[in-house]
């Protein structure tokens, strides 16, 4: 990759990608059953994945289709991005309403909620707190060797 005659302005877009990817990592997505199936929040492929228990009829896969939702023989259900748009969109579709009765933004809202008091570190605080259990690993190693030799003798 060819240097950038403005590094500055490479510096900002690196640091706002960074932001945008620890936003994405830290939202909570949460799935759910329908009657006839489940969706699920896939965050390893980074989408919304309807599974159906049987095929669909053809007004249903219509409308997932207006609603942005793609058929993936791969995976064996239809999906589409996970974003708040997503969220959104099953919102819209009937065919897919919860079983609970909350809408699909209202579980997602309370999914948020259960995840905030948990109180996840983010990534730069894992990495520091990383960091710090490997400054202290040879410390605690040599007072797990001293403690054992006390116990030999």
């Amino acid at each position: 990759m060819p240097t950038s005659p403005f590094p500055c302005k490479q510096i900002r877009r690196v640091k706002g990608r960074i932001a945008e990817l620890t936003r994405k990592q830290e939202t909570a997505y949460a799935g759910w059953e329908f009657d006839g199936g489940t969706v699920e929040a896939n965050r390893e492929d980074n989408r919304l994945q309807i599974f159906f228990e049987e095929k669909p009829d053809e007004k249903t896969r219509e409308t997932l289709k207006e609603n942005g939702f793609r058929w993936s023989p791969k995976a064996g259900a239809w999906q589409r991005q996970l974003n708040d748009n997503a969220i959104y969109a099953a919102d819209r579709l009937s065919c897919i309403k919860p079983l609970s009765g909350k809408s699909p933004t209202e579980i997602q809202k309370e999914a948020r909620t259960a995840a905030k008091t948990e109180k996840k570190l983010s990534i730069r605080a894992q990495l520091a707190q990383d960091k710090e259990a490997l400054k202290n690993a040879p410390k605690k190693a040599a007072e797990k060797t001293k403690k054992q030799g006390l116990e030999r003798r």
